[in-house]
């Protein structure tokens, strides 16, 4: 028998699902004391499929994760797209197209170009993001990923014709509007489809793609630098690859019920979740749903306690704190060495006095895509907050080392050291900051502040990438500065994130949003997440929840 969310003020229940018109004037309804209650009281809202290990989920939920991989394949443009213009600078075709001759007679690029090209990218980023989530909430998660696309092909039109510098700055706008796009609307529709036993797994697919189409940059600019350097543009029409695939994928996925059921169109909502879920036996199809309902309800509830849903109250009350560890993990990868060692991997290599950039720059983006897929095991079964905590921890080092070698003599040796402890950083990078801040975005906010808190977290990821995306070219071309004092800046940097998330990152594993909801409600502390005892544990244990958890 399936059990429907518990009913407030006696509110009616039919066929099983909450009637939600009330969620408008909840607040009027009940008082703040009751609020809470029924946010902290989940002993009803458990998943029959909650005890399932990870193999079993993906064998049952298949198709559910299918839709989930399937969404990841549009982050490959976005990986391309991040990698093509942050490495292509080290083409000398390129160089010879948007450069100049200097006094020497050499062609160089000017490194106030190279800047400008990531700061204005990084600030079409912004200006998108404060459009705000609400095309997200209004038309849909699908629309904003029609978006990406339509952004992305007019970037890469511009690219494909681009015959000065300025053109490809007008490229890096479109760029920077197709990844706001992204940001927002992937992890959400992604953790949105994602059964809970394997919603960090779902999560990683986006970084996995955004690290194959970031390989497929870095492979492309390999073989094109052995081309004769009028042929540079073959790295640009490589992305249309990715941009057909994407289209495809978009022509075949669903919107996501929990869009359908925000905005009272429950029909709709039950319709796209039985067929997402099509491949679990007896799927329970009205119990899964008031699931949904009611962390739909306990969004709009603690929201109701500031007196409305708005963009504000993701800093209001509890929501101030899910804010914070959205956002801390997914921000970190600006500060943890990223924008130097991805961001700008053949020009950082390339300014390290590396021969080969672009051979260095393929083999950290193996090591990318090869330690991205084994987080997936390692998410589910280790835990977010070791990886991110630990790894991060082991990534400061490797910084300071880096830099380290960098000061000694020049040589064959200190060139391939200095690239093996770049692609242990990046082993350990993939393992925690690069899969994990896309998960802490999307598993944190309450349902009704998913979208906003995305957004959020991209805007703020926005507004500080115009300092690193703009300073790091700078830094690393500067002869006072250098590489050396950049990987040092970078570490302490790091350093101090890593303190930050021992503090605030909880564990969220194997935790289904309502009792997520419930945990922040109680404050209960960041390190005791993992082993918390929440209502659905206490019910499950007493054996309440009987058959539904069989």
């Amino acid at each position: 028998m399936s059990t429907a969310a518990p009913a407030v003020q006696g509110e009616e229940v039919k066929g099983g699902v909450q009637d939600v018109n009330h969620l408008e004037h909840v607040a009027g309804d009940i008082d703040a004391a009751k609020m809470a209650n029924f946010v902290t009281d989940n002993s009803g809202e458990v998943s029959r499929y909650a005890d399932l290990n990870f193999a079993q989920t993906l064998k049952q939920f298949w198709r559910a994760m299918a839709i989930s991989f399937a969404c990841g394949i549009c982050a490959m443009g976005d990986g391309y797209q991040y990698k093509m213009p942050g490495n292509i600078v080290a083409l000398q075709g390129f160089i010879m197209q948007m450069g100049s001759k200097n006094a020497a007679g050499k062609w160089v690029l000017d490194s106030q170009h190279v800047a400008a090209w990531g700061g204005i990218y990084a600030g079409s980023l912004v200006v998108i993001l404060l459009v705000g989530n609400w095309p997200l909430d209004r038309f849909g998660r699908k629309p904003m990923l029609w978006a990406v696309q339509i952004f992305m092909i007019i970037a890469a039109i511009i690219e494909c014709f681009a015959t000065n510098w300025t053109h490809w700055l007008a490229a890096k706008i479109m760029n920077g509007f197709s990844v706001g796009c992204n940001q927002m609307a992937a992890t959400t529709y992604i953790s949105e489809i994602a059964p809970t036993r394997a919603r960090g797994a779902a999560l990683g697919f986006y970084q996995l793609f955004w690290a194959l189409g970031s390989f497929g940059a870095a492979i492309a600019l390999q073989i094109v630098s052995t081309l004769p350097s009028d042929k540079w543009r073959n790295a640009v029409y490589s992305q249309w690859v990715f941009v057909g695939l994407a289209l495809i994928v978009l022509l075949l996925i669903p919107e996501t019920p929990r869009f359908y059921a925000l905005k009272g169109n429950h029909e709709k909502a039950k319709q796209i979740l039985l067929k997402v879920n099509s491949s679990v036996p007896n799927y329970d199809l009205d119990h899964e749903y008031a699931i949904i309902l009611k962390e739909i309800e306990d969004g709009r509830i603690l929201a109701a306690k500031q007196s409305g849903v708005t963009v504000l109250d993701c800093f209001r009350g509890t929501n101030l704190r899910r804010t914070i560890v959205a956002i801390v993990p997914f921000n970190n990868q600006l500060w943890d060495g990223a924008p130097a060692l991805f961001s700008y991997t053949s020009y950082f290599f390339q300014q390290a006095g590396i021969a080969q950039p672009f051979i260095a720059t393929v083999a950290v983006n193996s090591v990318l895509c090869a330690f991205v897929a084994f987080s997936f095991w390692a998410t589910e079964k280790v835990g977010r907050r070791p990886l991110l905590v630990w790894c991060g921890a082991a990534m400061v080092p490797c910084l300071f080392v880096v830099g380290g070698i960098l000061k000694l003599p020049s040589s064959n040796a200190t060139g391939g050291a200095m690239i093996a402890v770049s692609c242990l950083w990046v082993a350990l990078y993939s393992c925690s900051a690069g899969p994990l801040g896309f998960s802490f975005l999307a598993e944190c906010s309450t349902a009704i502040l998913r979208a906003k808190t995305a957004n959020m977290g991209a805007l703020g990821f926005a507004l500080l990438s115009l300092v690193t995306t703009y300073c790091t070219p700078l830094m690393l071309a500067s002869p006072v500065f250098g590489v050396p004092a950049t990987m040092f800046f970078y570490g302490s940097t790091s350093m101090v994130f890593v303190v930050i998330m021992y503090f605030v990152i909880p564990e969220t594993k194997n935790r289904s949003y309502v009792e997520l909801d419930e945990m922040f409600e109680l404050k209960v502390p960041a390190r005791k997440f993992a082993t918390f005892e929440t209502s659905i544990d206490r019910a499950r244990k007493q054996g309440v929840l009987g058959t539904e958890t069989a």
